[in-house]
């Protein structure tokens, strides 16, 4: 049995929902942009004292000298990498007594393991926010809140954008994100075993947001800037990829003939709809526009 393709919905202004239809492009963002500053700008919270890191440093050291496990830390240009290179030109014996002496003494005091949880925050943002591309979509076209925000008051479109295996479509990519009350939290001892990949790491720092944006069943295609420190970047999609466009009910009629023109030229196999209020129920509803 095949297995059903991702289907999700980008809401747009009229102005931007044309450009992105007729230039057959679509914009990737910087999270350094974006609305919420929590999102993708938050600390993690580490969690653990510390006894726990001097109890996993121990013996990771010890695990990394005898061989028995080889740590690297994800990103090459660590402060421990370079502490490990050190540590492996020594001989073992004089190794493992100076460890059992740094662990037993007051050589790591509370303000060290703070600075190291804080190396980690910084070493996150460095690494992955200033790089990241994202692309925003929600699986739902018909959110009353999303019309209001994203496609100007309803006066906008809601483009349906599915993945198009032929084109090797990026939409297969989507994620979906993770509404939480508490910042993402992870373990001192899952850092320092290395319990977590880099990718558990990228996942919960750019698919975490705030449970007050819940409404928005937000997914998101995540890659990296081909423009380091770029702001944003504009990307050609294939045009097959685009499958419907919804017309918000409060849009202007020579807006939605504009829209309609284009869709009908440029992407005909794509079906159209008109959105209307509900009679009955706080709800938008959708109608086929059939030529």
């Amino acid at each position: 049995m095949s297995k059903e393709l991702l289907s999700l919905y980008k809401y747009y202004s009229f102005e931007s929902g044309l450009k992105t239809l007729s230039e057959g492009k679509i914009k990737w963002s910087s999270p350094l942009i974006f609305n919420d500053p929590f999102d993708n700008q938050c600390d993690f919270i580490i969690e653990g004292s510390k006894d726990d890191y001097i109890a996993c440093m121990v013996n990771n050291l010890k695990a990394h000298v005898s061989g028995e496990s080889r740590f690297k830390y994800p990103f090459s240009d660590s402060v421990v990498n370079q502490q490990l290179a050190m540590l492996e030109g020594l001989p073992k014996d004089f190794v493992f007594k100076l460890i059992d002496l740094a662990g037993s003494s007051s050589l790591y005091t509370d303000n060290e393991i703070f600075k190291y949880k804080d190396m980690f925050n910084v070493a996150i943002k460095q690494h992955l926010l200033r790089d990241s591309s994202i692309f925003c979509l929600s699986e739902n076209n018909n959110n009353i809140l999303m019309w209001s925000h994203y496609a100007q008051n309803h006066t906008g479109i809601v483009v349906n954008f599915k993945d198009y295996p032929p084109a090797d479509s990026p939409i297969k990519l989507a994620k979906k994100v993770i509404y939480s009350e508490n910042l993402p939290t992870f373990r001192i001892e899952d850092i320092a075993y290395r319990k977590l990949s880099v990718e558990d790491i990228y996942s919960a720092f750019t698919l975490t947001k705030a449970k007050c944006w819940e409404y928005e069943q937000e997914w998101r295609i995540i890659t990296s800037m081909r423009k380091s420190g770029s702001l944003y970047e504009i990307i050609p999609f294939a045009k097959k990829e685009v499958q419907g466009v919804y017309l918000g009910c409060n849009i202007a009629q020579v807006n939605a003939q504009e829209v309609i023109s284009l869709v009908k030229n440029k992407y005909p196999w794509a079906k159209i709809y008109q959105a209307y209020k509900s009679k009955d129920k706080f709800a938008i509803k959708f109608h086929e526009l059939i030529s």
